[in-house]
Order: structure tokens, then sequence, then C-alpha cells
């Protein structure tokens, strides 16, 4: 099994981004959710960054340094307003693009989650061929 710094293995670095990847689902939909509510303006996970520092907590745990209050910094959130005209009630949100953002966060959860059960399958196999 492939392992990566900070990470166990290719199967944690998988779900570590699963879950980022949902998270900002959550975001999306929020964003979507409040549409209509004034002074409203939308909230993205920068899924790189937030890998990025994820792993870096990682692997400062493993060196064994204190990590107290990192799952709060792991998350990296930008309020996006650039492109998108406030409209008069003050919200920011522009339905295509979370709409757009929305479909491309979907399509690479779905790659991930293929990835990983991909590699479990092979896993699987493995296992029963030693049988």
């Amino acid at each position: 099994m492939a392992t990566l710094r900070g990470v166990g293995n290719v199967e944690d670095l998988l779900a570590l981004s699963l879950t980022l990847l949902e998270r900002n689902n959550r975001l999306l939909a929020n964003n979507i959710a409040n549409i209509d509510t004034p002074n409203f303006r939308p909230t993205h996970l920068d899924f790189q960054e937030s890998l990025r520092r994820t792993l870096r907590s990682a692997n400062s745990a493993s060196a064994g340094t204190a990590t107290r209050g990192a799952a709060s910094r792991k998350l990296r959130l930008v309020m996006e307003e650039d492109g998108i005209e406030c409209r008069n009630d003050g919200n920011y949100t522009d339905v295509e693009t979370e709409m757009m953002k929305l479909a491309e966060n979907t399509s690479k959860y779905n790659l991930y989650a293929s990835l990983l059960t991909k590699k479990f399958q092979v896993m699987k196999r493995m296992l029963t061929t030693l049988k």
C-alpha cells in the first residue's frame, strides 16, 4: 500500500478528499438556499488549501507537535464576490454560478468515490486470491 506523508495511505487521502467535498457541498447548498436572503454573501471551501492545511496538521501530529484547535484551522472558507454584482438587496449570490460549482463539486466527489471503490475492489480481489 502506498503511504503519503502525513496520511496513512491513498485510501486515507481519498476519504479526506471526500469529507472536504461533502463539506463544500453543504456550503454550496446553503448558498443556493439563501438566494433570496438580503445581504447574504456566498461562502465556498478552498479545496486545495483545506487539503494542504489538513495534511500539514497530520504531519505535525505525526511528528508529535501539539495540534490543539487544528480542526478549526484546517478549512479555508472563501467569501466570493469577484465578478458577481451585488443585487439591490445586498445579496451577492448568483444561482448559475452556484449551480455550476455544485455540479463541479459533485463530479469531483463521484470521481474520488469511484477511485476509492476501485481501490477496495482490488484489495478484495487480492485477499480472495490468497485463500
